[in-house]
């Protein structure tokens, strides 16, 4: 924590007074920082801003939060009207550009899923903190955008199932990039706040598309054109993402764990903490499947569920589900699964999470 606030406090102190952090900065002898082109008043402030918020939930400490909304209001007034959602990647990775560019035919700005993404979360944040609903409805309109780049179909020209995957930005052909794993939980956060199924159901199919693309023998029949060819030293490793090139055929080589099979598992280890592998939210009347199964039909009342649950394929070592809920009013709740009684259950124990064998 100590070497998070002492990075917040220089990211304060690095601040513009438009509100922006610049991408780029050189800090000189006497420890003052200048700001160094491009992307210097940008939608990467969002990222800085994201972690201000988030420090300020670890640490209380009001200036990190205060920096946190001007970083907000900068975004509002600033970004959203233009639409200039603008990364370094976006401009000095793989789709190489000046900055100012325009598609010279539409005159659309290029466009990355980063800054959405930091954008919505530091949003939701800060309308954690306080409950303004210019904040909420900003970060909901960045979700929407994000969403644009989500894959809600099966493309039939690719050699892989895209469900549920993200793209990385409007001038590249990236498919199912790793970046998906850390969209879904943002989505999965984002249905606490507005109760919207869709946005949590669309988290998990993002959660479960960032394994579609790891090396598994299993995965065959899912990915066939990203197994060809795999070795032994392969298994479990992941390429960035699919088509990169322009054409249906896996990108070249793997990238180091942590981006792709190391975000997808945790990712995946986070959403459990939180969710379990059964969710249901009694307040709303939602169930979800998140890992190893789906739900086929829920009926939630205020003092029991009675579901029908589809197991997904799981290996026979696959340890019992865990299945948590959150808005339970009763003191017992009662669980009824595919027309087995599973007795009642306190309402702490099912916050931490009940243990179920798969039906």
């Amino acid at each position: 924590l100590d070497r998070c606030r002492a990075l917040g406090d220089f990211l304060v102190r690095a601040q513009l007074p438009s509100g922006a952090i610049p991408t780029f900065v050189r800090v000189r002898r006497d420890g003052s920082i200048r700001p160094e082109p491009p992307l210097v008043e940008s939608a990467s402030s969002a990222a800085p801003g994201m972690f201000l918020a988030l420090l300020h939930e670890s640490s209380g400490d009001p200036r990190h939060l205060e920096a946190a909304g001007r970083v907000a209001d900068f975004l509002i007034e600033r970004v959203f009207p233009l639409n200039v959602w603008h990364d370094s990647e976006l401009f000095f990775s793989c789709s190489e550009k000046r900055p100012g560019w325009r598609d010279a035919r539409t005159g659309i700005p290029p466009q990355s899923t980063f800054p959405l993404a930091w954008t919505a979360e530091l949003m939701r944040l800060l309308w954690l903190a306080t409950r303004s609903d210019r904040y909420l409805d900003h970060g909901r309109a960045a979700l929407d955008l994000l969403l644009l780049y989500q894959q809600a179909w099966d493309a039939p020209f690719l050699g892989f199932t895209t469900t549920g995957g993200f793209g990385v930005m409007n001038t590249d052909a990236e498919w199912s990039d790793a970046r998906q794993a850390q969209f879904a939980t943002l989505l999965m956060d984002w249905y606490d706040v507005t109760g919207e199924s869709e946005l949590f159901h669309r988290g998990v199919a993002a959660l479960r598309s960032s394994f579609t693309l790891m090396h598994l023998e299993e995965h065959r029949g899912l990915a066939p054109g990203n197994t060809r060819p795999i070795g032994l030293q392969d298994r479990g490793a992941e390429p960035e993402n699919y088509g990169h090139a322009g054409y249906d055929a896996k990108i070249v080589g793997n990238v180091l764990p942590d981006w792709g099979s190391g975000s997808a598992a945790s990712s995946t280890a986070l959403a459990q903490a939180r969710w379990g592998d059964l969710y249901l939210d009694v307040g709303r009347g939602g169930a979800f499947g998140i890992d190893g199964c789906r739900v086929t039909r829920a009926s939630i009342g205020p003092g029991r569920a009675d579901l029908a649950v589809e197991t997904l394929r799981r290996s026979p070592h696959a340890p019992p589900l865990t299945v948590k809920a959150s808005g339970v009013a009763a003191v017992r709740y009662a669980l009824r699964v595919n027309g087995i009684d599973l007795g009642t259950h306190d309402r702490a124990g099912l916050e931490r999470g009940i243990t179920m064998e798969a039906p």
